[in-house]
């Protein structure tokens, strides 16, 4: 289970019917000491409705426990140690200066849960779950175990899939995720710290949400689009499936917000409809092909909606429209402000790029625009996303360089999410396993100066590069996890 750390908000779960039923209880037992006994029954009618509906509620619970409980499998990842050397380079260093033994990698075992979504043996999970592993893994509720064998996996979303051999499998029910309201009863079913087929009732707290302080979380956050839920997740629950009442798996349990390392009643789940999606490219085409429109925007701020004369509460500005891509085609202009794509409101960047993502290539993006005091509808074919053109256009930089970390332009909504006022610095998409920066630098940190100098984009950062000397030794602050931390790398480390 993923976590994450940070931050001062937290939800809580509003029993409804426990206490109607407690403040019945209470009314019906609250009696003065001259009160004389009386054998009338009317507290206990009164006591009957809140009653009736508690016991409805838990016969919910207990029926949607007992028909996709089965569906949800412990996995087991084994990390080979011949090819997992992650020995902490600063260990090695301490041990070295200090004549002790050099540490050996020694296997490593990681665990989550999985969602048995056909009978033949398809599996849905976290990528983070199974990231990495030589070995895979499942163990059902009757303790009959499998080899699993990888389909494929998305980093983006943190989605993987999963195959097991067997036929009439348990197997649970994608809900439509779309339909999920805020308030909604749900159920987390899963394997915290390895008991298996732990049940927790919550609610969905929240919809649309990012990871909160995910920075160095190894995820590209693009895709966020998480439920925020308080049934309770910890350690283990990754994978496992978050239920609606009716029996239908709406999300797939993937990470916590917390200060301890446990559960403090704020959860997310990625939407079933997005692991579905996912699941489905991998299957049929061995990937995960997304649509592309060729724009560049950002949300719009009240300064900007004023200069534009757009006064709606939706919408996204565009900066910059590619040549020849599909926006350019369908005569999408920069300054635009797309309102909504396929009849869905538009109202952050991630809105926006999900709903272009989740278009399949050759498909219609039909969207609703702001130009000029007036509104318009244009309609785009999408195209098919290619990750490196697109970073390249994007200014990105390759890991093929002397520290050995890709980075990637900072923008105002990447800087809030780390905790920054303003965008500033550069933010490292990866980092080479046997770079000088391996080990103490990583995917989602933001390198902030570089031997003192400020960066403020990317060409700061190219311009550094030609400047450094790692003979000398290049001395980096880079913000990670919500702390700067200064870093003096040199070959040889």
């Amino acid at each position: 289970m993923k976590r994450v750390h940070g931050g001062k908000r937290s939800a809580s779960m509003s029993f409804v019917a426990l206490s109607a039923l407690s403040l019945a209880l209470f009314a019906g037992s609250s009696v003065r000491a001259d009160d004389k006994p009386s054998l009338s029954t009317g507290p206990a009618q009164d006591m009957e409705p809140a009653l009736k509906l508690a016991t409805e509620l838990s016969g919910a619970f207990q029926r949607v426990a007992r028909e996709v409980t089965p569906a949800v499998v412990h996995i087991t990842a084994l990390k080979n140690p011949n090819r997992t050397a992650a020995i902490d380079p600063r260990e090695q260093e301490f041990r070295r200066f200090f004549g002790m033994p050099m540490a050996t990698p020694q296997p490593a075992t990681s665990f989550g849960s999985g969602i048995i979504v056909s009978n033949d043996g398809y599996i849905l999970t976290n990528n983070h779950v199974i990231d990495g592993a030589d070995e895979l893994s499942v163990t059902l509720s009757n303790d009959r175990q499998f080899e699993a064998t990888l389909i494929g996996r998305d980093p983006e979303t943190d989605v993987a899939v999963l195959k097991i051999d067997g036929t009439s499998l348990p197997f649970a029910k994608l809900g439509n995720s779309d339909q999920v309201g805020v308030g909604e009863w749900v159920l987390a079913i899963g394997n915290p710290f390895g008991l298996n087929q732990t049940v927790t009732a919550g609610i969905i707290s929240a919809k649309g949400r990012s990871l909160p302080g995910s920075q160095g979380s190894g995820r590209d956050n693009r895709y966020d689009d998480f439920f925020q839920t308080d049934a309770a997740i910890n350690p283990g629950n990754s994978g496992g499936a978050l239920v609606n009442l009716r029996g239908e798996v709406i999300g797939m349990n993937t990470a916590i917000f917390s200060r301890s390392g446990g559960y403090m009643g704020i959860g997310f789940a990625v939407p079933a409809n997005m692991a579905s999606a996912v699941m489905d490219s991998l299957r049929t085409t061995g990937e995960v092909q997304r649509g592309w429109l060729g724009v560049g925007f950002q949300s719009l701020d009240e300064k900007t909606s004023a200069s534009l004369g757009f006064q709606g509460e939706n919408g996204v500005v565009v900066t910059n429209v590619l040549p020849d891509g599909p926006a350019s085609k369908a005569g999408l202009k920069a300054e635009d402000v797309i309102v909504s794509v396929n009849n869905r409101p538009i109202s952050s960047e991630s809105q926006l790029r999900i709903a272009i993502a989740s278009t399949l290539p050759g498909r219609p993006l039909a969207m609703e625009v702001f130009r000029a005091g007036e509104r318009i509808s244009l309609t785009a074919t999408a195209g098919k996303r290619d990750e490196r053109a697109i970073r390249a256009a994007a200014g990105e930089v390759s890991a093929d360089n002397e520290l050995g970390i890709s980075v990637a332009p900072m923008t105002d909504e990447l800087a809030s999410r780390v905790g920054l006022r303003r965008a500033a610095g550069v933010l490292v998409r990866s980092v080479n396993a046997d770079s000088p920066a391996a080990g103490f630098v990583r995917s989602g940190d933001v390198v902030l100066r570089i031997d003192g100098v400020e960066l403020n984009s990317v060409d700061d950062f190219k311009t550094a590069l030609k400047q450094m000397s790692m003979r000398r030794g290049v001395r980096l602050i880079t913000l990670s996890q919500g702390q700067q931390r200064m870093i003096t790398l040199r070959n040889g480390r």
